[in-house]
């Protein structure tokens, strides 16, 4: 089928429910990895479009609490994500092509690197999202390495935290583009 087709989960009960809905619109609560890669979703060199998920309360040992994506051009449109917590890399890791968040809330997501989001090497737009109370010990909401570009447009970051970069860290020539965005309520 289309969905499965498109994806490979981690946990086998994902594919189930996106298999089911044609229009991938599926409530994911409480999935966890004692793996290494994506809690609730893994992919790997497949051009993937999500809109409309809830993703809650993913747990993972390494990589993406929520999801871990090596793929060719990826868009996660209208979800939220709140509560996953990932012990390294981002509650959403990605390293591929073109990477698009729009419509996104991230709230009370943990990762060591990238409180809700990790790129490596890549371009990620993220437009109109809301990211408020997240944490990491670098890069409340964002950590970027390997010379990706972050295009924040029209976002909210809020309350974030983390030891280095309250929001964003940027490492190894990546590169910050802002438009329209918004810090605030930033702890000192």
């Amino acid at each position: 089928d289309r969905a499965s087709s498109m994806v490979t989960a981690a946990n086998s009960a994902i594919a189930t429910l996106m298999a089911a809905n044609e229009n991938n619109r599926v409530a994911v609560v409480a999935f966890s990895s004692s793996g290494n890669y994506g809690g609730a979703l893994h992919t790997n060199k497949t051009a993937v479009t999500i809109d409309g998920n809830t993703v809650i309360k993913n747990t993972n040992g390494a990589t993406g609490a929520a999801m871990h994506m090596r793929s060719a051009k990826v868009v996660l449109k209208s979800i939220s994500l709140v509560n996953n917590t990932s012990t390294m890399n981002g509650v959403i890791y990605y390293a591929g092509n073109d990477l698009t968040l729009e419509n996104v809330t991230a709230t009370g997501n943990k990762a060591n690197q990238g409180g809700v989001l990790f790129v490596n090497s890549t371009t990620a737009t993220v437009k109109n999202c809301f990211f408020n109370g997240n944490s990491a010990t670098n890069g409340g909401v964002i950590y970027s390495k390997g010379g990706a570009t972050i295009n924040l447009e029209g976002c909210e970051l809020a309350e974030n935290t983390a030891k280095y970069g309250g929001a964003v860290h940027l490492t190894e020539n990546s590169k910050l583009n802002l438009t329209g965005t918004i810090f605030s309520k930033m702890p000192t």
